[in-house]
């Protein structure tokens, strides 16, 4: 086990360790955000707080580029998925890489998506994509 009271990065010793730091901004997820967000709309992506930024990707009905994956289901299930990430790292020194948690992420967006735009008439985003 990694508990420790030290609040620096777990992962890279280097920051103060946030919640928006281990979503976001810490080396070992910003690749994979930086991987899904479009360029010109990194900047807006990272310069929000945690609250903020959650609320803005939640709530976005954009679809992921090249796919009819919601962005907003997408962030979701990844957000979840760094946050378990984070702590399999803490509790049982485990570490998944970003493709393991990108497919897992996306097989779930796509598994959620599917039965609820069957039940929830234009529940389909827009096909405009900033992501």
């Amino acid at each position: 086990m990694n508990h420790t009271d030290d609040p620096s990065c777990q992962l890279y010793g280097a920051q103060i360790e946030s919640s928006l730091h281990v979503l976001r901004d810490c080396n070992f997820s910003a690749p994979l955000w930086l991987s899904l967000v479009q360029h010109q709309h990194l900047l807006g992506f990272h310069s929000l707080g945690l609250a903020d930024w959650i609320l803005l990707n939640i709530d976005t009905q954009q679809l992921l580029s090249g796919t009819d994956i919601p962005w907003s289901i997408l962030f979701s299930s990844l957000i979840w998925q760094i946050w378990k990430r984070h702590n399999s790292h803490i509790f049982s020194s485990t570490t998944a890489s970003n493709a393991d948690l990108l497919h897992v992420s996306r097989t779930w967006a796509v598994q959620f998506h599917s039965p609820l735009s069957l039940l929830v008439p234009n529940s389909t985003p827009s096909q405009s994509s900033f992501l």
